[in-house]
């Protein structure tokens, strides 16, 4: 009993705290009654310890062990994160209002990579969308069709990853949305600044295959990229123009 009430005594000694802030940079204010969760990433993400901030915005969390971190503030449904390695005492995050729609969210680019596979009867995609986020004032876009693609018909997804700006890609899965065949959203928040979203999807293929980009937002730029060993013909009225930079691939550009 001793020993066992001395263990007991010394986690206690052991475990540690961080202290933080949470600032709604949309308003310029503290953020009131936000969830703060102390994620573990070890063998996965484990919840270690939750709180809620104060009137103040601020809050603490216990830290039971020595192991790498993540703070996680979910401020209107949608979350941030900030990473709390060995021996971080405090954090700032910032968080922003969120709306399912918001005035200055565009498309940057639309990029894919095409090549066949081993095979030489299916063709690999790997298309990456960068989305941008200059509303002003700053506010988060969120909603279950925060982001909308679409993709060509036959496309069988293999994976899928979101990465939020300053922040660490993770697993986000697109949703196929009702009444229109091909058209995906990720449930995804698009915070103010740059996201990226990337799809990797197969496609049958005969020798030849027709793509027909189909834009749901405003886009600067379309790139298709492949091995020199393929052949690209534009459309009558795509205005794609060739990029020789690299030595092995072929790149064309709409803008």
């Amino acid at each position: 009993m001793a020993a066992a009430l001395f263990a007991a005594l010394s986690s206690v000694a052991l475990a540690e705290s961080i202290t933080g802030v949470v600032t709604n940079r949309t308003t310029n204010k503290p953020a009131v009654g936000d969830d703060v969760v102390l994620i573990r990433l070890a063998q996965g993400m484990q919840e270690m310890s939750r709180t809620k901030t104060d009137s103040r915005g601020r809050f603490t969390l216990t830290v039971p062990d020595s192991g790498i971190h993540l703070v996680r503030v979910t401020h209107d449904k949608a979350a941030y994160f900030r990473p709390a390695p060995p021996g971080t005492e405090s954090v700032e995050i910032d968080v922003f209002s969120a709306a399912a729609k918001v005035e200055g969210v565009t498309g940057e680019a639309d990029v894919m990579r095409i090549q066949t596979d081993e095979t030489g009867k299916a063709l690999r995609v790997v298309e990456n969308f960068f989305v941008k986020n200059d509303s002003n004032p700053p506010r988060t876009q969120f909603s279950e069709r925060s982001f909308e693609f679409y993709l060509p018909p036959g496309a069988v997804v293999e994976g899928s990853a979101a990465l939020a700006p300053g922040s660490m890609p993770v697993k986000a899965s697109p949703m196929p949305l009702p009444g229109e065949p091909n058209h995906y959203a990720f449930i995804f928040p698009l915070r103010p600044g740059a996201t990226r979203f990337q799809v990797t999807y197969k496609l049958p293929y005969s020798g030849s295959f027709k793509f027909t980009p189909r834009m749901a937002m405003p886009t600067d730029t379309v790139a298709i990229m492949m091995p020199k060993s393929m052949t690209f013909t534009a459309g009558a009225s795509a205005p794609y123009s060739a990029v020789t930079e690299e030595t092995t691939a072929q790149t064309y550009v709409a803008r």
